[in-house]
């Protein structure tokens, strides 16, 4: 059995982590106060994902007082990484055409950020041609 990507979190896990991401540290009180605007959620169970969050290796704590005060183990860019792999593998079958299909199809997309995404995948395919 495949090993599960410590790096793949679920909604709420991510919405704790954004708010680490964004201070640099923080305590469950303040993520707690941070998501309260998007959900009204009990301060422990806010400390029970943040607990699993340490027990998958994303979070780490020190100690301040008697206040368990978290940050990150894992970088934004990692967990954005392994969830887009995951989303790619897992819902359309590793092509990259069918991801970008979708995006176009049922995103509408303003033209200028299309433009910007064109942009981007021709200067990755000439920075790719220089280096082969």
């Amino acid at each position: 059995m495949a090993k599960k990507d410590k790096r793949l979190l679920g909604k709420l896990e991510l919405m704790i982590m954004q708010v680490v991401w964004e201070t640099g540290e923080a305590t469950v009180r303040q993520v707690r106060n941070a998501i309260a605007q998007k959900r009204d959620l009990a301060y422990s169970t806010v400390m029970t994902m943040m607990r699993k969050l340490e027990q998958k290796g994303v979070l780490t704590h020190r100690t301040e007082d008697r206040t368990y005060v978290y940050r990150p183990l894992v970088s934004r860019g990692d967990v954005e990484r392994s969830m887009l792999r995951d989303l790619l593998q897992n819902v359309f079958g590793g092509s990259y055409q069918q991801l970008i299909n979708a995006l176009v199809e049922h995103e509408n997309l303003p033209k200028e950020e299309l433009i910007r995404m064109a942009q981007q995948v021709g200067m990755s395919a000439q920075d790719e041609e220089v280096t082969t």
